[in-house]
Parts: C-alpha cells; structure tokens; sequence
C-alpha cells in the first residue's frame, strides 16, 4: 500500500476530498509497484511512460514528479493529457488547480504517425474545468500560451482550405483531454482573396494527438457579408460551413457577376464550389444589353482561396433583341467562363432557327465584354434546310442589340454544290459561292436570302437575281400527269423549279422539244427532302421556249409548285485602297482614301454597306449604306479609327446579307496632331 498523510494546516478540505483522494490514488497503481511507501502522491506509467499527476481535469506526466505539500514540480519529457508535450518544466498548485510553465519551451503534439511541433510559448493553465464557448465543449482547461511563437499553425488546413490562428503573443487555447489529447484554438478561415478583410464569425479548431487530420474544427463558422471587387463582381453574403464526415465546406449564399446574380450552393474543395445557380424570379436572365438570355445556368466557383474569382459554368438560353419577332439561335449548354478581371467567354453548341428539333446546328466560341457590351469570336453551322445545306465556319462579331457571323465553307441548292460564304445575322441568313453540278458540267454563281421568319417556318429561300415565273398550283391531283407550264426567257442560265407535298412528290420536267427528263437524267438535277417534304429540280442552261412539270409518281395531299429562272451574275468584287498606307507611314486625318468595286447583274434590289473594324473578327461600324452594286467612294480619314482599319463590303437584299468582302490590306490612320506652343 502507498501512503498517504492527511494535511493537517488547512491547505486541503478534510472528510470525502480526501476519501476521494486516497481512492483515486489508489486505482491508478499498478500491481508490485516501485519501492512503496514514498512521497509521491501519485505513481504509474501513464503515456510518457513515467509518473503521473492528476490536477482538475488535466493529467501531468513526466519523469520527475516532486510534491512537497500542495505544490509540485514536473520535469523531464512533460505530457499533458497523454498527448501534448512540453519542453520545459511545470510548476503545479494543486490547491488552486493551476498550472504554469514560466519560461517558453517548444509544444508538440505527439502522435503515433510522428510528433507535430506547434511551436514555442509559456504556459498557464486553468485546470478546473470550463467549456470552450464555440464548440460547446465541456471538461476542458483554458490555457494561456504568452510569448508565443506558434509557427506550425499557420500551414494548417481544414477541407483543403488554408486556416488563420494566431500564432505570436498571447494566444488563447484549451487543453482537451479528448481524442488522445490536444489544444483547442480559436481561428477562421483564411481566404487571402479578400486582402485585408476578414470573414466574420470563429472556428473552434482542435489539433490533436489521436486525430489523423492536422486540425480538426470543432464548430463555429464563416461568414462574408456584403463585399464589392468591382466590376460588376461581390458577395451578397457567403456563409462557410464545415462537414466533419466528408472532410468538405459547405456554402450558400449570393454572389453578384457580370451576368447577374447568381445563388451559390454546393461543396467547397480546394477554393472551387461545386454549384451555382441563376435566380430573378425564374425569368430568364439578360445578359447586359446584349440580346444574350440565360437560363438554367449551373456550374463552379473557383478562387475562392486566393483568388481572383472565376466562374465556370454551363447555361441554356438564347439570343434574341427585343424587336425580333423570333430568336434566332439557343444556347444548348454552352460553357460560360467569368474571372474578376473581366473576362467572358461562351464557348459551345447551339441551335440555330428551333430550339428542339432544329435543322441547323453549330458551335459559337466569344470572348465579350459588358459594359459597353461587345464581342468577338467564331462560329460555325451546318445541318439542311429546305432546297439548301451548308457546312460552314468562320468569324463572328456582336454589338449591343446586333451580331453578324460570316463564315465560309461548302454551301448546297437545288442540287448544286461547292464553296461558298453563309452570313447569319439578326436580320436572316444569306449565302452566296460559285455551285456547279455533279462533275462540274455546269457552275453558276448564285445567292441566296432568307429572314428567320422564313427559317422557322422552313420556307425556301429567296435567290439574288432570279426572275419568279408563275405556275399553276394543282391541289389535290389524283389523275392528271401535267402540273403546270413554265416560259423561259433566252438569256437564262438556271431554271429552277420546286415542288411541295407530303413526303416529297415524285416529279420531272420536259423541254420544249416533248423530251421527258426524270431522277437519274445528266440533264437535270433532282434532289428529293422528305423530312421537308420537298422535290427541287435544277435544269442549267434550259432552252428558251415552254417547259412542263409532270407528275410521275403517286399523287400526294397538298401538292403545289413553282419556278424561278436566274441570269448569270458575278458578285461584288473589290480593287485597290488609295492612297495605301502603313504602321510607319499612316494617313494624316485631313486625307481621304478612294474605295473602288465591280458586280455583274445583280438586281436594283441589292444594297452595300460599307463596314470598318478594328479588328477581322468584331461587329464594327457603319461609314456608308445604301451603295449600288458597281460604284467608287470617297473616305475622309477622319471617320476612321486612329491605327488600323479593316473596311469591308456587305451586300444585301432586303435588308439580309448574302455576301461580305474585304478589302486587301488594312488602312492605318495616324492620331490628330496637336501644335506645340512655344515657350
């Protein structure tokens, strides 16, 4: 048995303390212990592996344990709670249940995977009891590290992001006996994006000895409140939680961006948030004064940690001004990039004419800017329409309210195919190239327009320079073989003659001469749509006089027909810029360059505009309108931007382009120069 003396000076109440005392001390010995009776209150192996000191609710163990009275001194490998160590000596009042180490020895948490050196302090524990107040925790000691120099704290992680405790000075803790032992501390977290702000609200973050994380938090949480980066970027409110189970943070709240405001719910790993959301009362979401709307917009925020803030998401949605009777093309998840710097990308597939179902498909690929809103990137199409196709890409360009794309690839009508250029605009789609028949036995030069109305509908489109001819409609045929007559002018290089009923009529033609050409002719070109329900005939250099279109298959519901003849065109072609100009040498503003172009026979109808940009690929700017096919300009180099400058033509009819030429080389206009007043 050990021994033990009951104080008789008063310093320890008598009765049941000591009772509890001499029980405590005795359950904590091992069978055959070392050299009993002695002084020592009491003994074991504990997690140091030598004597062991019971104080409040603080285990001391060290290799010396000296007590004389109510005082005691441990020295020699220090471990509070089994799993903190300290470098120096403690003094312990065992009556006041205090403990001190007076001069700053290192701290280290001892774990079985290798120990985690916090740093230097002295220390002062209150070894009574308390609760930590952000976690709730209870049974725990506070303790107060002074002249700290706590290094190893401020690497610390929790669900990958960085953590701040503090780490120099006085720093406020909590000794837990819990989880193998460890400190408790208040933090937060670190998200240097902010600069000098800090979120507001505390982490309770436990590093202990049992732990296989370097901190553990205990409770608490972040919160960032109102905060303008500028550009059209904040927070409305951003709450930071943690989820012990996952190792992740949580996170809600709202975040304002260039494209609007965004509700921003998800996971946080490693600075990135894994959801995002578009709200404004489920209304589709404008894009600035673009004619871009976005909806079911979804996706991540990165930098969150050190920034600077991106967002990196996909949306549907559509463009469409408000004038426009229909939208011309629909975002089918299109990515969509924004970083703080203002940078906007789209970049992805849409839809062009319907949103489901569509006959024409592509992809668009900008980088756009706000305020003022403009955009410049490329674009592609290909897919069929009635009586045409195209399989195209090129530049594209937006202002606020307008976009052009103009694209060049292999373009399809009536049977006659090649190269050619297709331009979409917020007024229609044009297109126009030299197409030639199978072996290339006849070519022609043809151009083509059609309004988004006509494109939704699937109606043909209208042709640059073709004379409509009247025929007959024949509803409802059953017997008669002869659809309708046509008249072909000489002078004519296309007759082309279209057909509509269900599932595409079974149709051919004959010539003035009583021959008879069908599917399969060298003669003419035939080419059947049924999803259109569709028979187009092509017949190229057709002999003046009367042709005839006849039925030679099954008669179909709601046959109807008609024909246009074409003349041989040449479209626009541009000549030199002068005077030319350089970098080096640009044109002084009070000078005028002379602009010169050529057609052959377009009809009165088609309209040019000439266009300059800064750039191959924006939207640009208007400098003249209403040109005739065939003409010379005059510039003042006034009206041009200062450095370069690419002007271009676009030719129209009824207001849609069909095709847009650039002139060779670019025009660089030097700055107005301003005297200097001599002094």
């Amino acid at each position: 048995l050990d021994t033990d003396y009951i104080d008789h000076t008063g310093a320890f109440p008598s009765g049941v303390n000591w009772l509890q005392k001499i029980w405590y001390d005795e359950l904590a010995q091992q069978w055959d212990p070392d050299n009993l009776p002695h002084s020592t209150p009491v003994t074991g192996s504990g997690r140091c592996g030598f004597r062991s000191l019971r104080v409040g609710v603080v285990t001391v163990c060290a290799e010396r344990i000296e007590v004389s009275g109510s005082v005691a001194t441990a020295s020699g490998n220090v471990v509070l709670d089994d799993g903190v160590g300290v470098g120096g000596s403690l003094e312990i009042d065992m009556s006041a249940k205090h403990i001190s180490m007076n001069s700053p020895a290192s701290i280290t948490i001892l774990r079985p995977s290798g120990p985690l050196t916090l740093g230097t302090g002295a220390l002062s524990i209150e070894a009574e009891g308390t609760t930590e107040p952000i976690s709730g925790k209870t049974g725990v000691a506070k303790t107060s590290v002074t002249n700290a120099s706590l290094g190893g704290l401020g690497s610390l992680r929790v669900g990958g992001l960085p953590i701040s405790l503090p780490t120099t000075g006085s720093v406020a803790t909590y000794l837990d006996g819990a989880n193998g032992g460890g400190l408790i501390a208040s933090g937060s977290v670190d998200l240097s994006m902010l600069g000098s702000l800090k979120p507001s609200g505390s982490l309770a973050l436990g590093t202990y000895a049992g732990s296989p994380h370097p901190v553990v938090p205990l409770g608490g949480s972040a919160h960032l409140g109102a905060i303008n980066f500028g550009g059209g970027w904040g927070f409305s409110g951003l709450d930071l939680s943690y989820q012990a189970v996952s190792d992740t943070w949580s996170a809600s709240g709202g975040l304002s961006a260039p494209i609007g405001s965004l509700d921003a719910r998800g996971s946080v790993i490693g600075g990135a948030l894994d959801s995002l959301s578009v709200h404004i009362g489920g209304q589709n979401v404008p894009l600035a004064d673009s004619g871009f709307f976005l909806s079911g917009f979804g996706g991540g925020l990165s930098g969150l940690v050190h920034g600077p803030l991106a967002v990196n998401a996909n949306t549907e949605g559509f463009w469409g001004a408000p004038d426009l009777p229909v939208e011309p093309f629909y975002l089918d998840n299109l990515g969509v990039t924004l970083s703080l710097g203002g940078a906007i990308s789209f970049d992805g597939a849409v839809s062009f004419v319907l949103k489901d179902g569509s006959p024409l498909h592509g992809q668009l690929h900008l980088h756009l800017h706000v305020s003022p809103f403009s955009a410049g990137g490329s674009a592609s199409a290909e897919g069929k329409l009635p009586g045409i196709s195209l399989k195209v890409g090129g530049g594209a360009g937006f202002s606020a309210r307008h976009f052009t794309l103009s694209e060049y690839g292999m373009l399809s009508a009536f049977g006659l195919s090649g190269k050619g250029q297709a331009i979409l605009s917020d007024k229609g789609l044009g297109a126009s190239g030299e197409l030639c028949a199978p072996a290339h036995v006849f070519c022609q030069t043809l151009a083509m327009t059609e309004t988004w109305r006509q494109l939704r509908s699937l109606q043909l489109p209208t042709l640059v320079g073709a004379q409509p001819t009247k025929l007959i409609t024949v509803p409802g045929v059953a017997s008669a073989r002869r659809l309708a007559t046509v008249r072909v002018s000489s002078g004519r290089s296309l007759l082309l003659i279209d057909a509509t009923g269900a599932g595409a009529p079974i149709v051919g033609v004959r010539d003035p001469s009583g021959r008879l050409y069908g599917a399969g002719s060298h003669r003419v070109i035939i080419v059947r749509q049924p999803e259109f329900g569709l028979t187009t005939i092509a017949v190229p250099h057709p002999r003046p006089g009367t042709w005839h279109v006849e039925l030679l298959g099954p008669a179909v519901a709601g046959l109807t027909a008609r024909a246009v003849t074409v003349q041989p065109i040449a479209l626009i072609q541009t000549g030199a810029i002068t005077p030319s100009s350089t970098r080096r040498h640009r044109l002084a503003p009070k000078t005028s360059i002379r602009l010169r172009w050529e057609s052959r026979g377009l009809p009165s109808g088609v309209r040019l505009s000439l266009v300059r940009r800064r750039q191959p690929h924006e939207a640009g700017a208007g400098l003249a309108g209403d040109l005739s096919g065939n003409g010379a300009l005059l510039v003042p180099a006034r009206r041009l931007a200062v450095g370069p400058n690419y002007l271009s033509l676009a030719a129209s009819q009824n207001g849609i382009p069909f095709q847009q030429v650039t002139f060779s080389g670019t025009v660089w206009r030097a700055s107005s120069s301003v005297p200097r007043r001599r002094r």
